[in-house]
């Protein structure tokens, strides 16, 4: 249990860590909010990829998602990490992001640590989500809209090719298949495209959910 215990705070520094760096980037280097709170999602996401290793209960993922939730809800009450909400649209992205950590960490647990439960949807909502922003605003091609949010077809394309490579490299480790086996070629293309709908539909962050979410329902109906 110390071990667990030391290795839960270890993580929470190393967090608080990232989000110090981001505030660096924001303040003296003068990075806009878009590219930092895009640092944040990426690097964060990587930090999250540790859990299975460092924790082997839910309870201390349920703890720092409580924590790391708690911190920035008061920073937005607050006015405070601008790095990470100083961007110019309403989201709540960042709240959602250690609840979907959560989720995935209790799903990945009751699979029986089947890792492809944790590291899937994680990494697909931290690159393939970033990714389709960062290309939709570097070349806004085939702009579409869904509602009031604005999308781009490059975006999309981004989003579909990332999730599928993810999916099939994820899935060949979890289960020591082949890569041009048709159920991974099956599952990695039906995660991919429905990630992908589901992240053009979603606006104001809720993506951060729903994205694991479908993630995850897919991999248990495949």
């Amino acid at each position: 249990m110390k071990h667990e215990i030391f290795n839960a705070i270890l993580l929470s520094f190393v967090f608080i860590l990232l989000f110090g760096i981001a505030e660096v980037l924001y303040h003296k280097a003068k990075v806009k909010p878009e590219y930092t709170r895009k640092f944040v999602h990426i690097t964060g996401g990587l930090i999250t990829l540790l859990f299975p290793q460092m924790l082997n209960n839910h309870w201390y993922v349920l703890i720092l998602s409580i924590l790391f939730f708690g911190i920035l809800f008061f920073s937005v009450q607050c006015g405070m990490l601008p790095s990470i909400n100083a961007v110019n649209r309403p989201t709540k992205g960042s709240l959602l992001f250690p609840v979907a950590v959560y989720i995935c960490y209790l799903t990945f647990e009751r699979s029986g640590h089947d890792i492809k439960f944790f590291y899937i949807p994680i990494l697909i909502l931290a690159f393939s989500d970033s990714l389709a922003a960062l290309a939709g605003k570097a070349w806004p091609i085939g702009k579409y809209h869904l509602g009031k949010h604005t999308k781009t077809l490059m975006g999309s394309a981004i989003f579909l090719l990332s999730a599928f490579i993810i999916s099939v490299l994820l899935l060949n480790i979890s289960e020591t298949g082949f890569y041009g086996q048709p159920q991974t070629l099956y599952t990695a293309a039906l995660i991919a495209t429905t990630t992908t709908g589901v992240e053009a539909v979603c606006s104001k962050g809720y993506d951060n959910i729903t994205i694991p979410g479908i993630t995850i329902l897919t991999l248990m109906i495949t």
